[in-house]
């Protein structure tokens, strides 16, 4: 008699892609009017600039 067995499997799963010419963390960097070019490397992250600003207040009447 055969039994049947439950496996369970877990799954880390990666994306690249190609990386860009321009890998500074300097926001200036990005901004010197210079073209960013694709490159044959491989990045495992995304480079992002968060701004924020000051926004209006909202006042709610209870």
């Amino acid at each position: 008699m055969s039994s049947l067995r439950l496996v369970s499997a877990q799954f880390i799963l990666t994306a690249t892609r190609a990386g860009l010419s321009n890998d500074s963390e300097n926001p200036k960097d990005w901004n010197d009017n210079k073209p960013t070019e694709p490159t044959d490397t491989q990045a495992t992250y995304y480079r992002s600039l968060l701004i924020a600003g000051p926004t209006a207040k909202r006042i709610y009447d209870i």
